[in-house]
């Protein structure tokens, strides 16, 4: 395993770093929606409620994570397009809520720090100066 820094390689010819594919990052952003999902259903505060009808509703956390799910993989080549908030902010939703308890803080902290180490934010995007200054991050 290993974050996908490490598992970048040279290039035998050139021996420049090749490092992953965004749809690298789209697998990897999915993956820790995925991990803060399961934790937050293991709760039963947040599971699927009923009203009349069967019409489910799904608390907002939950529900931003899902739209995040389905967005990241229509992104495709535009990475470079996508204010980076638009996919942090959702972790940075379940870390700020007062109804979430340790564990899943935890694992959307622990995300959070992956998105950030993992090269995921890239300094050369055109939208990630607006990003320190968005007052919802804070």
């Amino acid at each position: 395993m290993g974050d996908l820094i490490t598992q970048s390689h040279y290039n035998g010819l050139n021996r420049e770093l090749v490092k992953p594919s965004k749809g690298a990052f789209a697998c990897m952003i999915n993956s820790e929606i995925g991990a803060v999902l399961a934790v937050m259903r293991r709760n039963v505060r947040w599971g699927v409620r009923y009203v009349a009808d069967d019409d489910q509703l799904e608390h907002s956390l939950i529900h931003s994570l899902k739209e995040l799910r389905k967005q990241i993989f229509s992104w495709e080549n535009q990475w470079q397009n996508v204010n980076p908030v638009v996919y942090v902010q959702p972790f940075l939703d379940v870390i700020k809520s007062d109804e979430t308890g340790a564990p899943i803080t935890g694992v959307a902290l622990s995300s959070i720090y992956k998105i950030l180490t993992l090269d995921v934010l890239d300094l050369d995007n055109v939208n990630m100066e607006e990003a320190p200054r968005n007052p919802s991050i804070t």
